[in-house]
């Protein structure tokens, strides 16, 4: 009588551990992916990076899950096509093998049934090895998951609080430049304030000094007029500089009422008003027409 298959080889229970380590290796790797996301917040320098952070994060536990099915789909089908392997050869040995002479056979039925036994256990050995096989795989699988849904349910516990940090540096920095835009604001016109304030300073300089003869020539008012025009800018330039600089109390109130500035023609010493010739040659005028009129 032929000898029964052999008992299910050990290497292929060896060949499974092997798979489950790499396997439990490779989902670990991918569930540290999602905890590192976390330990790299501090590197996110703003609130809409953060934004694409959180998605990022998402969309790495739905890989994980993935990698979870796709893996362990491969481990069932591999203990599955191991148990089967040996059921099939087992069965497959007692069809083509236990024949009794009744059915055209050599071996006796005791024989056939104590043969067929170890079979059995053979096959019960099998289905033992896949069951906890299987269990194996459904606790990397349960593991896996829960890892990963507990990494990510740490990185959204700390990423509000993150998002709160980066809105207040957000808003501490907006505010920042706008201090620094006005302040840039402010200096360029100090600046031209300051500048304007000099030159008029120099225009009267000139004017009193009687060395601006441009600012004479280009007027039909003459010196006068001008030394007093520049006085007026002047006190408005200067009264605007003293409140920047803070010269001045912040309480206090200064009015700079318009100037009107009003010349009168004036007559060279001898010189007769126009409008009184002009007047008394209309009277001689007169009184010689009435003359000649009594006359006649």
């Amino acid at each position: 009588l032929p000898r029964p298959p052999p008992p299910p080889p050990r290497h292929a229970d060896e060949r499974f551990a092997k798979a489950m380590a790499d396997a439990t290796e490779e989902l670990r790797g991918q569930v540290a992916r999602i905890a590192a996301m976390e330990a790299g917040l501090g590197a996110v320098q703003g609130t809409k990076s953060l934004d694409i952070r959180v998605r990022e994060a998402a969309k790495e536990l739905e890989r994980v899950r993935k990698a979870v099915l796709e893996v362990t789909e491969r481990l069932r089908n591999t203990v599955e096509g191991n148990h089967d392997t040996v059921v099939s050869a087992n069965a497959k040995f007692c069809n083509d093998n236990f024949k009794t002479p009744e059915q055209g056979g050599a071996y006796a039925q005791e024989c056939i049934d104590d043969y067929a036994a170890q079979l059995a256990r053979v096959d019960a050995a099998a289905g033992r090895s896949k069951e906890s096989h299987m269990t194996a795989i459904a606790e990397l699988e349960t593991g896996t998951e829960g890892s990963a849904d507990a990494a990510h349910e740490s990185f959204g516990v700390a990423t509000p609080h993150h998002m709160t940090d980066l809105a207040l540096v957000e808003a501490l920095d907006k505010a920042m430049n706008g201090a620094r835009q006005k302040l840039r604001s402010l200096t360029h016109k100090s600046t031209n304030a300051a500048a304007s304030l000099a030159e008029e300073i120099e225009t009267l300089r000139r004017l009193a000094s009687g060395t601006s003869t441009g600012a004479v020539a280009g007027s039909k008012d003459g010196l006068c007029v001008e030394t007093l025009r520049s006085l007026d800018r002047l006190r408005t330039k200067l009264l605007s500089r003293c409140k920047f600089i803070g010269l001045l109390d912040a309480s206090s109130v200064f009015t700079l009422p318009p100037v009107e500035i009003i010349v009168d023609d004036a007559k060279e010493p001898g010189e007769e008003d126009p409008a009184v010739v002009k007047a008394a040659a209309d009277a001689e005028k007169k009184a010689a027409m009435e003359a000649d009129a009594m006359g006649a």
